[in-house]
């Protein structure tokens, strides 16, 4: 197994160069693409955990924050070891409220907050992110922004996916990487945290993330954002 938990601390920089060897055609449809502030850990999380583990991750619209699923949870670990228990955790958090299933949700709440500095929580098996889902930490579909062009090239000797917005897109995503430096960003295609990078400047009209994709992962995030199969 390839360890991918080097994409939680992935470079993500402002206006960093287009150049490639390799290029895709601009993105026609970005509808499935978001960004979230990654909520950091705090006692004051604790009834959002409690919530998603009574009632599941759905939301009211006009709530601040969100639980999120992670699409692959080896995107989250660094080795087999890690995932393994990882895996049983999240195994025995499904039994209900027996004590078992309640250390398990302790554990992997401890373990994320301790290894990654998020708030994840498990729900019926699947581990979810807690995210923002206000104006200020947030950037979705709906508030008029595109992006209109997505490549893969090599940063740092590392493969990495460059993304260019419009003009608005480049407005809306100065607000929320300028005001939380240091913090991570999710970033959400079909509803599901692809990765979690940390924010190193405020970002603007391009961004690079970078990480030890595999040709496969890279592929299959530019065709969603193309949306095409």
């Amino acid at each position: 197994m390839r360890p991918l938990a080097a994409m939680l601390y992935c470079c993500v920089g402002a206006t960093l160069g287009c150049a490639s060897t390799t290029t895709d055609a601009p993105a026609e449809d970005d509808t499935a693409l978001s960004f979230h502030i990654a909520a950091e850990p705090g006692e004051e999380h604790t009834p959002e955990i409690e919530r998603l583990t009574e009632s599941g991750p759905e939301s009211d619209d006009d709530s601040e924050r969100q639980w999120l699923p992670i699409h692959d949870l080896v995107h989250y670990v660094d080795d087999e070891d890690q995932l393994a228990r990882v895996a049983e955790w999240l195994e025995d958090s499904i039994d209900g409220d027996a004590p078992s299933a309640t250390a398990a949700r302790e554990s992997l709440v401890a373990y994320f907050e301790a290894s990654r500095g998020v708030v994840a929580a498990p729900y019926q098996g699947r581990l979810h992110l807690l995210v923002s889902n206000s104006p200020e930490g947030s950037m979705t579909p709906g508030q008029g922004w595109s992006v209109i062009d997505a490549r893969r090239q090599n940063e740092l000797d590392r493969p990495s996916i460059v993304l260019r917005f419009d003009d608005r897109g480049a407005e809306l995503m100065s607000a929320p990487s300028g005001n939380h430096v240091g913090r991570m960003m999710a970033v959400v295609i079909d509803g599901e945290v692809l990765m979690s990078p940390r924010i190193n400047t405020r970002m603007a009209g391009t961004i690079s993330l970078i990480g030890d994709f595999s040709q496969e992962e890279i592929d299959a995030l530019l065709r969603a954002l193309r949306g095409t199969d």
